[in-house]
């Protein structure tokens, strides 16, 4: 660096490159994926760092969607959309919907073998904390055939006035190794 010293840095600045080889690698191995693909393995194979101090993850607005895994992306068992989700009380995005409404999410299979996905969802909470926030599933697993695209519904029902803090975090999870990461924001972003 400057004077043949190491420094340590952070942000953007660094993480940009270091993706940028990511997807290079992705692009070699996987070279029909297209950019929604390659974006898809990325965020919803990436690993979710944890906090040690309190065992909740690190805020997606730090992290993003988590550590990018190029040993997880290059074996992602399916592409998913939306990648990420942020709500606010009037809209969700993407999307543009309300809160409210019954939401899909498409899961395309990147594999020639049909494939079963266990849904589920956790929201992220302190301890003793309650918890604002319901996220319906209208299906409990999706089936989903070689190389081809399932949907599936959820719903939040958030309790605007029962949300102690101004910002909730969680994922919905398809599979064992995939998730969607969302964000709810109770004042707006």
């Amino acid at each position: 660096y400057k004077k043949g010293a190491y420094a340590i840095m952070g942000g953007t600045s660094m993480s940009s490159p270091a993706v940028a080889g990511l997807v290079a690698l992705l692009r070699q191995v996987k070279p029909k994926w297209d950019n929604d693909q390659v974006k898809s393995s990325l965020m919803n194979t990436a690993e979710i760092l944890t906090n040690p101090l309190n065992n909740l993850p690190v805020t997606f607005q730090l992290q993003g969607a988590g550590e990018a895994r190029i040993d997880k992306a290059i074996v992602t068992p399916a592409f998913l959309n939306p990648r990420a989700l942020v709500i606010q009380k009037n809209i969700i995005q993407p999307g543009g919907q309300k809160p409210s409404s019954w939401l899909t999410c498409e899961v395309k299979n990147a594999e020639n073998n049909a494939q079963q996905f266990d849904l589920s969802s956790q929201v992220y909470l302190l301890d003793g904390e309650t918890n604002p926030i319901k996220i319906e599933l209208k299906e409990e697993s999706i089936s989903v055939p070689g190389n081809k695209t399932t949907s599936f519904s959820y719903r939040f029902t958030i309790d605007w006035s029962g949300m102690e803090r101004a910002r909730y975090e969680g994922v919905i999870m398809v599979g064992a190794s995939l998730h969607i990461p969302f964000i709810i924001y109770r004042d707006g972003v």
